[in-house]
């Protein structure tokens, strides 16, 4: 159980504080539910249940930089998805995961492919630019408040162009 003042990760909103622990009665239950502010967004709460599938797998606490290290250092390369409906289900499932290491190896195939292309005149399709984005906003927190980077730092140290240390 996590308390009033942590900071967590929550599924697709990033990194959030716990603000608050209160119980909302529904039907004839009440539930015991963490009130919930997006960091950079305080006017903003929603609520979790502190029990049951969703805080289960959707609310994390934020790991070290050595952990997150590992996990950009052992994120493969996906191989790049041709179909674009099939690609953009991947990428959804990635984000909605917010799985660390599913999102960075997001982060290294679109990259990867954006250098391929780039080289033939052309661009990343909008919605992997899209996809690209939601990546980086969704590790952006976690890192900046682990390693204290600034969001243009995120994609170049995921790719391993930039260690941390030399921002």
């Amino acid at each position: 159980m996590y308390n009033i003042g942590d900071m967590v990760l929550y599924g697709g909103e990033g990194l959030c504080r716990i603000i608050g622990i209160e119980d909302k009665k529904i039907a004839d239950r009440t539930i015991k539910y963490y009130a919930l502010t997006p960091a950079g967004n305080e006017s903003s709460v929603f609520y979790v249940p502190t029990e049951g599938k969703v805080a289960e797998t959707k609310l994390r606490k934020i790991i070290s930089g050595k952990e997150i290290k590992e996990i950009i250092r052992d994120a493969e390369l996906a191989p790049w998805e041709e179909n674009d409906r099939q690609r953009r289900d991947i990428y959804s499932n990635a984000i909605n995961s917010a799985d660390r290491g599913a999102i960075a190896s997001l982060i290294k195939a679109c990259d990867k492919h954006r250098k391929e292309i780039s080289e033939l005149g052309k661009k990343l399709h909008k919605v992997d630019e899209y996809f690209l984005v939601e990546a980086e906003k969704l590790l952006y927190g976690e890192f900046k408040t682990v390693f204290k980077i600034e969001k243009e730092a995120i994609i170049p140290f995921v790719l391993g162009e930039v260690c941390p240390e030399e921002l």
